[in-house]
């Protein structure tokens, strides 16, 4: 069962008068060519083939609230669980990915604040600091832990989703078209082992405006699972990213996310993701 640049062109429209094709003065996006298949565009929109391929770090900073449901009276009862700071770094290359959580859970009396950090390299990995309310000890990451926590990451960033496209390591199909609020998109079906991602990419401006999949739920089953990007700019690398991200499970937002910062391809320690000592994941 199915188990997250350019300069400006002057007059804001074509952006013709632009290096890259960014988005014009007057705040309005670039279209891009007409002409381009939905994958080219794709790229286009996430700041080019050639700078996915270059991106070797992400950095980012954010804001964020979550939500949970099936913990009410009701069954469609819907309660925010929590707000929180988060510090975000990733290697691609090593697939290393290291997340510092300031946590205030508001669901039970509270705030109860949470201060833990998550590390994960390939397919293992540690949380250490104060995880749970609970009393649950930091250690070891069970295996649907840390996976989670790496598909959650992705799929807030679809950017890295096309890297893997782009490095031969994904497949992306052309899902034809579709409208989303008004506006033509191309759908791009991108390969996965537990169930397809689907792209929704702009015809206009090649930006993506959410992704699509199913994921399974221990009561629900199989529930539609969407990504909603908004606000898309450029790093100084010329990788895009989503300023405001909303994870939506079966149509109820569940993680609302703001990005006060967002940076690529810094030098990271080979240290980072190490593991404290003691710790021993399988």
């Amino acid at each position: 069962a199915p188990g997250e640049t350019g300069k400006d062109g002057n007059d804001g429209t074509s952006g013709t008068d632009g290096e890259d094709g960014q988005d014009g003065t007057d705040g309005k996006d670039v279209t891009v060519d007409p002409a381009l298949a939905p994958l080219d565009k794709a790229y286009v929109g996430v700041g080019g083939k050639d700078a996915l391929a270059a991106l070797t770090s992400l950095q980012l900073t954010a804001t964020g609230s979550n939500w949970v449901f099936g913990e009410g009276y009701e069954t469609d009862d819907v309660g925010k669980f929590s707000t929180y700071a988060a510090t975000v770094t990733q290697d691609p290359a090593t697939h290393g990915l290291q997340v510092d959580n300031q946590r205030k859970v508001t669901f039970f009396a509270g705030p109860v604040p949470l201060d833990y950090k998550e590390i994960i390299k390939g397919n293992v990995g540690v949380t250490t600091g104060t995880v749970s309310i609970l009393g649950y000890p930091s250690g070891p990451m069970t295996s649907d832990r840390w996976a989670s926590s790496e598909k959650t990451h992705r799929l807030l960033n679809p950017q890295l989703i096309l890297k893997d496209v782009a490095a031969g390591t994904l497949t992306a199909t052309d899902g034809g078209p579709a409208v989303y609020d008004g506006l033509l998109h191309h759908l791009l079906v991108i390969d996965d082992a537990v169930y397809p991602i689907t792209l929704w990419v702009s015809a206009q401006t090649g930006k993506i405006s959410k992704l699509a999949t199913m994921e399974h739920d221990p009561v629900l089953r199989d529930v539609p699972l969407e990504v909603f990007y908004e606000g898309w700019q450029s790093s100084s690398d010329g990788v895009a990213y989503p300023i405001g991200v909303y994870l939506a499970k079966d149509d109820i937002i569940l993680r609302q996310e703001s990005r006060t910062a967002f940076t690529t391809n810094q030098a990271v320690p080979a240290t980072e993701f190490d593991f404290p000592a003691g710790a021993d994941p399988v």
